[in-house]
């Protein structure tokens, strides 16, 4: 994969997540504390959404078994989505991953 198709990619990603009821990274990070799967939410005030992630053991079972360990949404896909850019142009990953196949 070419740095055009890696930023190709990462844009449509982008476009996603500028929406504001797609969370890609449900269930694809984890706790730091109890190791679940993270789960959307979203919370409003009187003019604006906001989006965040939250351990998915405090959803289900509350405070006695893990701590809410939210995060805003968009500066974690923000993060996610700059260290994918790294990852996927970095030379010797791609070196790699065409070896591999």
């Amino acid at each position: 994969m070419g740095k055009g198709t890696a930023e190709a990619l990462c844009s449509i990603i982008q476009s996603y997540t500028i929406k504001s009821t797609f969370y890609i990274l449900t269930k694809l990070i984890r706790c730091p504390q109890c190791g679940a799967g993270i789960v959307a939410g979203k919370s409003k005030s009187a003019n604006k959404t906001y989006r965040y992630y939250k351990c998915g053991t405090f959803h289900n079972k509350g405070a006695s078994e893990c701590s809410a360990n939210s995060i805003n949404a968009d500066k974690a896909e923000r993060q996610v989505l700059e260290e994918f850019k790294r990852i996927v142009t970095e030379s010797q990953f791609l070196q790699r991953l065409i070896y591999q196949f």
